[in-house]
This record gives structure tokens, sequence and C-alpha cells, in this order.
């Protein structure tokens, strides 16, 4: 997980009066404690992941939050639909083969771009969300400011349409991206109301 400055992150929090924190993989725990942090409340905080040990890990941790042993698409349409309020979503990049799960490799790598429209779909006023997209330094395409061929192993690259990707969301975000680290793009509602 990259780490977002936790000054801009509270200020997109307030900015956008966030209320929700929605993230895809919980690996050990750090996007649910700086979720905390910010002021979340732990009933209004949701991650997954494919791993049931880390999950449990984070449970222990943090008993309140909504925690589920999933992968990301079948957690968002579970969650989705019974969110309400203004969300802050932290998409992260999955590739199961790194953590041994070979048998999921295939189905369950990289599904940002199935993340995404699962968020259309299903996420009421999604208009009025800000939805993180981690891990930029994966998406292969020369347009893109944080991609560095030849810094990853070839099976961690994603071959995208960098266009479609920052369009995303056109109608109703506007967009930043930040190659700092592993890299983010923010998509940020246009519309504060």
């Amino acid at each position: 997980m990259t780490m977002l400055n936790a000054t801009a992150a509270n200020r997109l929090k307030e900015d956008f009066k966030l209320i929700n924190f929605v993230e895809t993989g919980c690996e050990l725990g750090n996007g649910l404690f700086h979720a905390r942090q910010l002021g979340f409340p732990e009933q209004r905080i949701y991650s997954c992941d494919l791993r049931k040990e880390v999950v449990y890990i984070c449970h222990d941790i943090f008993p309140n939050m909504h925690l589920s042993v999933t992968d990301s698409v079948t957690f968002l349409e579970r969650v989705l639909p019974t969110l309400v309020g203004p969300t802050l979503f932290w998409l992260d990049a999955h590739f199961p083969e790194h953590y041994g799960m070979l048998g999921e490799a295939d189905a369950k790598r990289m599904p940002m771009f199935k993340e995404i429209e699962t968020i259309k779909r299903l996420k009421k006023d999604y208009n009025k969300d800000v939805i993180i997209c981690d891990d930029l330094c994966t998406l292969a395409c020369p347009e893109n400011p944080r991609y560095k061929s030849g810094e990853l192993e070839d099976k961690y690259y994603i071959k995208t349409d960098w266009p479609a990707f920052m369009n995303s969301f056109s109608p109703t975000h506007s967009v930043e991206c930040h190659p700092a680290f592993e890299g983010i793009t923010i998509f940020y509602p246009k519309s504060r109301d």
C-alpha cells in the first residue's frame, strides 16, 4: 500500500465529507490503521483479502470493522448496495501469485478495472466518493508518469489503455496522478455538494 500523506488524506476526508472507508486488500492492516487514525468509525471501515490468515489477524486487531475473506469484486458486490454516504475507496493492486496463491493467479489478478466498473454499477451516489487506485507502477503504458519498463518483473505489469483508465470517472470526477513510491491515482468529485 502506497502511503498517502496523512494531511492530504485528512483534507480529502474533510473536503468531501467522507464517512466510509473501503479498501480492497487488507494485507496486515496498514490501511485499516490509517483509516482509523483519520477518524473513520470502525463500523464504517470495510476491507477484504483472499488470504484468511491476514483477515483473521486484522480482525483480532480491529474486531468492529467489516472484514471478509473473499476476492475484491465479490466483496464490493456484497458491500456496495448497502453502503450509504460519501466513501473513500482504496483500490489496491492484487497479484495472488506473489503470495503463493497460484490457483488464484488468473482469475483474481489485478481486478482494479473490474472494481471500478463495480463501483460505477452498484454504489449509489458514487459521484460523491473519492476513489484512490494504488500501484500505478504496474500499469504498463508510456503515458503513465509512474511506469518504468524493467522496474518490476514482467508478470507484474498490466497492459493498460491509459486514456480509458484516466477517464474511468470523467463525467463526475477529476483525476490526479501522484508518482511517489508505487504511485497512486486519485479520482475526486467535481462537485462538493
